[in-house]
């Protein structure tokens, strides 16, 4: 698989770069295809990066690596305890250059940096992420150091290397153009990139919301209020498309004032001015939890402001704590009744790995749930059952406020115009 993608981003980064369309969307629907239009918006990018053919070169190789990185069993070339898919291919081009010969055919100097630097980077800011709001304001920050130290040029590199990564997404379907980059995605990247652009005159604050402000404007959520920008966060989140907001905006209101409102703090902070949680996977959370027939996203968004409440209680020392929710995410596949859902919270245990933390379901809980053993008459949950009824409590509280009182509240002395500001 990951040769396909591989495969299908560096020809699309070919065809993007020669100006061929019509071989560019050949793999898409005719219902999704990228139109002429937006194909001109693609060209102002190319002409804006200005890649020579020695960067072009180097954006080639930097896509035919980062594949490696998914291979679990090269993990132990990396020395250290990060074996993040970036330190594995970084480990390869300095310890084992021999096993990675496309690198040493780079002759330009700055270019052979450009791609480590790339790499390096790739761990602190991750377009994908930002385009899912799944980051925060400080990724741009780190993203925004890097170009400080390496130059704009390499600011431009960068981004033709993750626009190349995002074209291969759907290589496993075509290699013969790219059927990821049809109209709606390209609206999408092509909103990040113009924000992205700025960061050499913008704070990361103005970047990171400003984008999110629009995705949430195409969509049709009014962002004048700290609290509708917080949704439009979230509609990035729950990969929204203009059919799914209304149902998500239920969702948000069925919640209780106090939770609704831990999230909301939780979604607009920046990691800069303040702490915050990043939920890696948070993304996929929300779809396998939309796609379950037992959870829904309110209950997603019931549980979630649980793991931040918990946090929040924690002894917390980093302005940015990065929580991975891979196991929560595939874990509630296996559930088939709301009772098990509301009882997950009472088997989640947090594990350090490194710089990391993971959120994991408890080993008995999970396999239960995969034998089949696991029934509504054995779950035993009194924690839970008193946060439920506190939940209860709330939405009784709640009953006679209006049904849009949500979107005019402000947190004390702040305004929406306020959180673009550093």
């Amino acid at each position: 698989e990951e040769i396909s993608r591989s495969s299908c981003s560096m020809l699309s980064v070919l065809l993007l770069l020669r100006n061929r369309y019509e071989d560019f969307v050949n793999p898409q629907a005719p219902g999704t295809r990228m139109s002429p239009k937006t194909w001109r918006a693609w060209q102002s990018f190319v002409s804006w990066a200005g890649i020579s053919l020695d960067g072009l070169h180097g954006v080639l190789v930097f896509l035919a690596l980062r594949g490696l990185g998914k291979i679990k069993t090269l993990e132990p070339v990396c020395s250290g305890n990060s074996h993040t898919p970036e330190d594995i291919v970084l480990s390869l081009l300095t310890n084992f250059p021999k096993t990675v010969p496309s690198a040493s055919l780079l002759l330009d100097m700055e270019v052979k940096l450009f791609v480590r630097f790339t790499l390096t980077c790739l761990k602190g800011f991750n377009l994908p992420q930002f385009l899912q709001g799944e980051n925060c304001p400080y990724h741009i920050a780190v993203l925004q150091g890097a170009v400080e130290d390496y130059g704009e040029e390499f600011l431009r590199f960068f981004l033709v290397c993750q626009v190349g990564t995002l074209c291969g997404l759907a290589g496993t379907a075509s290699i013969e153009g790219s059927k990821f980059m049809d109209e709606a995605n390209s609206s999408n990247i092509l909103d990040a990139l113009g924000f992205l652009r700025k960061m050499a005159s913008e704070s990361p604050q103005s970047v990171y919301w400003g984008y999110i402000i629009v995705r949430g404007q195409r969509l049709g959520v009014d962002t004048e209020s700290l609290d509708t920008i917080a949704f439009a966060r979230l509609c990035c989140l729950c990969r929204c498309q203009l059919a799914d907001v209304h149902s998500l905006f239920a969702a948000w209101h069925g919640v209780p004032k106090s939770s609704r409102q831990l999230l909301v703090d939780h979604f607009l902070a920046d990691g800069i001015t303040g702490s915050a949680f990043v939920f890696t996977f948070l993304p996929l959370f929300f779809a396998n939890a939309k796609e379950s027939s037992v959870i829904g996203i309110h209950r997603a968004l019931l549980l979630l402001a649980e793991i931040v409440e918990f946090l929040s209680g924690a002894a917390v020392h980093q302005k940015v704590s990065n929580i991975d929710l891979s196991d929560l995410a595939n874990t509630i596949k296996d559930i088939t009744s709301g009772r098990q859902f509301m009882t997950l919270s009472a088997h989640l245990t947090v594990s350090r790995n490194d710089d990391r933390l993971q959120m994991l379901v408890s080993l008995p809980f999970k396999d239960s749930l995969r034998s089949g053993t696991l029934s509504d008459g054995t779950l035993q949950d009194v924690p839970g059952l008193v946060r439920r009824m506190e939940r209860l409590v709330g939405v009784l509280e709640e009953q006679d406020d209006p049904p849009d009182e949500v979107w005019e509240r402000e947190a004390p002395g702040k305004t929406a115009q306020s959180i673009c500001q550093p």
